[in-house]
């Protein structure tokens, strides 16, 4: 009986020993050991922002953007268009409209973008035009392209 309980306490021990072992190897922050610190989370969501602020291009004037079929255009809450040349359709994720200016109305998810149309974009939710054919656009604003 004295050799089980020796055994047993023996076993014991040593599983102790190697699980205290394995946190010793285990890096903080890693998929082994996920507890991470605040300044790691902070420099992660600085990261994040960085990539965010760099996808989008900001025109206080405005530019010609062409657009290849395929590719969508989306603009901040009060980015200006208007299409050139081209086949365009309102893109919108949430189903929501583009203001057409000129017409005084509310173009629908992929409703037919008219030439030479004054559009603004009414908010930050992934709205925009999608390239049915190659477009040429006039954009004034805060804006990204979204490759096929």
């Amino acid at each position: 009986m004295k050799k089980k309980t020796l055994f047993a306490l023996s076993f014991f021990i040593v599983l102790i020993f190697a699980i205290i072992a394995k946190g010793a190897v285990d890096d903080p922050g890693t998929e082994a050991d996920p507890l991470v610190t605040k300044s790691y989370v902070d420099s992660a969501i600085d990261d994040i922002r960085n990539y965010i602020e760099t996808k989008f291009i900001k025109s206080d004037s405005f530019v010609v953007v062409s657009l290849c079929s395929g590719e969508t255009l989306v603009g901040d809450m009060g980015t200006e268009i208007i299409l050139r040349s081209g086949v365009g359709v309102v893109y919108s994720m949430h189903g929501g409209g583009i203001s057409d200016i000129t017409d005084g109305k509310d173009l629908k998810k992929g409703e037919k973008i008219l030439a030479n149309h004054l559009l603004i974009i009414p908010r930050d939710d992934n709205r925009g035009v999608y390239a049915k054919t190659n477009l040429v656009l006039m954009v004034k604003g805060s804006y990204q392209i979204i490759k096929k």
